[in-house]
């Protein structure tokens, strides 16, 4: 039996995409215009199944640095008016209070001090369960396993071809607000799809390249440390210039590195190696001992060395490092891990006092869609009215979320671009 059509359906407001953003664009739009009929449109067999895998499954909801004057630097789109005017009208302050209307209590954790924002109950699963409670009770009408393959426009309505259980339905709305999210993680309903869509109706695409993810070297050190997880100082190095340093956790694969720091630095190197700049010469400079200086390292291991001559190498390093890290680097560096301090001269101090400090990891390409959190590219801002996130070319559309050119480092900054920009979507429709 070949596909059928149904009849026509008309809500008022129709949001492609469950995830955090077109949750939050649900919640809000009925909260301000309880008049008006929504409706969620998403593909997969659940809504919010990105949120629940979010900050290894705790949901990391915010993150406190958003607060600060500097959080622009969080943050890569075209147009950074839009990222001002969205946290202008819906920052920090507005996100926790979103989040505590809605009984989700929240802690700051202490780790590194980066500001990473948790439900107390570290469930991404509980915040899930209430944000669909919530549009339960605002009775927003939710369609899953769904998938809309086409949207034009004619006669001031939008006309949506939905496919559900192998039926096209056509759905029609006066207001359309797009958040069909990127490109990452496709197995959980984010494979592009929607940038087609927005296509079709005039908008341009950066192209997408992945963000957030895993990083590739050949270097020795990833093979023979993989599966040790570290808490390091780094800068990422490319073509000379340093682009990113932080202080964060670093993972060693056997294919090269991952990890939050690695996170941070992976969309820098994502838009060289994946959008086709030839040339370019990559490295991830570790430091193992960030709180200890250079001076501070020379001046222990000498001590060390002073009052027990016949310790081994890697055993004198054995107060300060991992054991595992600390024979790889020695033989990293050309130095027998078993050898006496007694026949170490002054040369072989300093070599493993870089090694150390300066660990060079040269990187050689990314990982791809299934590995990575974020994607970078989308809708280009610049054709979204940055006070509303209206489209500049089609009246009545609206966007939110990663399927916009903004993405921003790991730590809660990409939620919090969701929870805003669907906040506000839902809100300013007119």
């Amino acid at each position: 039996m070949g596909k059928s059509t149904e009849t026509e359906n008309y809500y008022d407001v129709i949001i492609l995409g469950g995830g955090a953003a077109g949750i939050t664009a649900a919640i809000s739009t009925k909260r301000h215009h309880p008049q008006l009929s929504v409706l969620i449109v998403d593909q997969t067999f659940a809504l919010g199944r990105k949120i629940l895998v979010s900050g290894a499954g705790r949901c990391n909801i915010t993150n406190g640095n958003l607060a600060k004057d500097d959080w622009r630097k969080r943050y890569y789109c075209d147009t950074p008016q839009l990222l001002d005017s969205v946290f202008a009208q819906f920052g920090y302050n507005e996100i926790i209070a979103y989040f505590e209307d809605l009984g989700i209590k929240l802690y700051e954790e202490q780790k590194n001090n980066n500001g990473k924002i948790f439900p107390i109950t570290d469930s991404a699963k509980n915040v899930v369960a209430l944000l669909i409670d919530e549009l339960q009770r605002l009775g927003v009408v939710i369609s899953i396993e769904s998938s809309c393959t086409k949207v034009t426009k004619s006669n001031s309505l939008f006309q949506l071809q939905i496919n559900k259980e192998n039926r096209h339905r056509l759905f029609t709305s006066k207001y359309l607000i797009c958040a069909t999210g990127g490109k990452t993680y496709p197995a959980l309903g984010s494979d592009g799809s929607g940038y087609d869509l927005i296509k079709d109706l005039g908008h341009a695409i950066l192209s997408p390249v992945p963000a957030a993810g895993p990083l590739i070297s050949k270097d020795r050190i990833c093979h023979e440390l993989q599966g040790v997880k570290t808490n390091v100082s780094a800068s990422l190095i490319i073509d000379g210039k340093i682009q990113k340093s932080g202080i964060d956790d670093l993972l060693f694969t056997q294919y090269g590195v991952s990890g939050s720091l690695i996170f941070n630095f992976s969309r820098h190197v994502s838009t060289k190696f994946n959008r086709g700049e030839s040339g370019t010469k990559i490295f991830v400079v570790v430091d193992f001992l960030p709180t200890i200086t250079r001076l501070e390292l020379s001046k222990y291991l000498q001590k060390q060395w002073d009052k027990r001559p016949g310790q081994t190498v890697v055993n004198s390093l054995l107060g300060i490092l991992n054991a595992k890290i600390a024979s790889v680097l020695c033989r990293q560096g050309g130095i027998n891990p078993v050898k006496q301090v007694k026949d170490i001269n002054q040369d072989v101090q300093k070599a493993i006092i870089e090694k150390i400090k300066a660990y060079k990891i040269e990187i050689v390409g990314t990982k791809g869609w299934n590995e990575s959190e974020f994607t970078a590219g989308g809708v280009r801002a610049a054709e979204i009215n940055p006070k509303t996130l209206a489209s500049y070319l089609v009246q009545g559309l609206y966007l939110c979320g990663e399927v916009i050119n903004v993405d921003g480092d790991v730590g809660g900054f990409n939620l919090s671009w969701a929870w805003a920009s669907g906040y506000l979507a839902g809100k300013l429709i007119e």
